[in-house]
């Protein structure tokens, strides 16, 4: 396999190039990259690979990157690749109609490190590859697979794929699916699916059916991008709006009973929540890093890329991006090579060359530039003490605080807000729950400096 270096240099002095840290490095060719596309790390081929390609002597070639080199995998390729994923000795390939070196694509490709091959036969665009407990699922708009039906979701049990989910008629046109995840013992997917009767754009796949978890993710805007598992919860991010009744603000956890919000509300370079979200999400070495169009974190900054650990929120220096460029753009993904963090965003604009795509590296090995832990957070490790008493309780519920309180929010076990109320910096307080009707509730207490999640039951 051949190697080929782009040089950076006549384009660092032919155009300028704002705003770069001191703490994020451009990496050669990033001028060539194709539109704006996900990358992953390969294992098996020791890659990063970037899915759209890049152009190299006149052809479009799909490549990846070896940490200072791009390696062609394709002498061309045409269409639309969408995803990636290490099986057997390689990769494969999905996405939709597209020709590699020449060959139509049907929507799958296998390539094993010297050649590509063709194994398999969809009749639909596959949006997402993706391995889970060393089986391979594939999702997108395909119903059959080599001729065996297969709607929407399917999984390779030996060398055949079976199909997870019935058709359905409300899923046969808009129905997308763009991820999959195992966890507390049932598959969930996430994507931008509200048909008639079922759940909207989160749900469990259970005996080929989709059934509710929680209210789902809702809003005429919303949609998963991306569920991961970490840390014992399953993880949720893409256009989640607030304002739309939803919890959290883009993210969201589900620790299969309740949804928690992760703590900050996103907001964009305009101060808005509107047009504010999460593009991708993904675990490395112990963190899960989230990636999109975001400029503050509730009023602090923090823009494009953050960083979670389960406990606080840390910037990796890309404010300094925002601060001297002109030409504003949201993070587009993220991907990873060894202690490498790679960030796809527009870099350099000027008046005759516009803007360029831009890939730009960082060491994660490095302290971030600095950490907060919101108010706004769920998550453990507060260390304000507060009594909710009595609890059962038939709706008469006391709150003692050690910090004097400021709001009190109600959720039902479907997650959404049935009662909220405004509290004077009062370190108790009677709340009155009457009017609810009998069953779990979670209740949702903010302070002076913190917030903390209580589990009630009305009986």
């Amino acid at each position: 396999m051949k190697s080929f270096f782009f040089t950076f240099s006549v384009i660092l002095l032919t155009l300028p190039l704002f705003g770069q840290p001191d703490q994020w490095s451009p990496v050669p060719g990033s001028d060539s990259l194709n539109v704006y596309r996900e990358m992953d790390y390969s294992e098996n081929l020791d890659l990063t690979v970037y899915t759209s390609g890049m152009y190299y002597n006149g052809n479009r070639v799909l490549a990846g990157f070896d940490g200072e080199d791009w390696i062609p995998l394709t002498d061309s390729i045409t269409g639309w690749p969408l995803t990636f994923e290490d099986w057997g000795d390689g990769i494969v390939l999905g996405g939709t109609a597209s020709q590699i070196n020449g060959q139509q694509m049907p929507y799958a490709a296998y390539y094993n490190g010297e050649s590509w091959s063709f194994p398999w036969e969809f009749d639909g665009s596959v949006q997402k590859f993706k391995t889970i407990n060393d089986t391979l699922f594939a999702l997108g708009f395909f119903t059959h697979i080599d001729g065996q039906e297969a709607f929407k979701i399917a999984k390779l049990v030996g060398d055949e794929w079976v199909g997870m989910l019935d058709p359905h008629p409300g899923l046969e046109g808009p129905g997308l699916f763009t991820d999959i995840a195992f966890f507390d013992g049932n598959y969930y997917v996430g994507g931008n699916f509200n048909p008639d009767g079922l759940p909207w754009n989160f749900a469990k796949v259970v005996d080929g059916q989709l059934e509710s978890v929680g209210q789902g993710i809702t809003g005429a805007w919303a949609g998963l991008n991306n569920i991961e598992v970490y840390q014992g919860d399953l993880y949720l991010s893409g256009s989640i709006p607030m304002q739309d009744g939803n919890l959290g603000n883009h993210m969201l956890r589900w620790d299969g009973e309740f949804y928690h919000n992760l703590g900050p509300i996103l907001y964009t370079d305009t101060g808005a929540m509107q047009g504010a979200g999460i593009i991708s999400m993904k675990p490395d070495n112990g963190y899960l890093y989230f990636a999109g169009n975001f400029f503050f974190f509730d009023d602090v900054p923090i823009y494009g890329v953050a960083r979670w650990d389960g406990s606080e929120w840390c910037e990796l220096y890309t404010q300094e991006f925002v601060q001297d460029t002109e030409f504003y753009q949201p993070v587009w993904g993220i991907g990873f090579f060894e202690n490498q963090l790679f960030m796809l965003k527009p870099f350099f604009y000027d008046e005759e060359t516009l803007d360029f795509d831009g890939l730009w590296t960082y060491d994660t090995s490095q302290d971030p530039n600095f950490c907060i832990q919101p108010l706004h957070t769920s998550e453990p490790g507060n260390e304000t003490k507060i009594q909710v008493f009595p609890n059962p309780s038939t709706g008469n519920i006391t709150l003692e605080s050690e910090s004097p309180l400021k709001r009190i929010s109600a959720f039902d076990a479907m997650g959404r807000l049935v009662f909220r109320e405004s509290i004077q910096n009062k370190n108790n307080h009677q709340l009155n729950l009457n009017h609810l009707p009998k069953g779990l509730y979670l209740l949702q207490i903010r302070g002076s400096g913190f917030e903390k999640t209580e589990k009630v039951v009305l009986e």
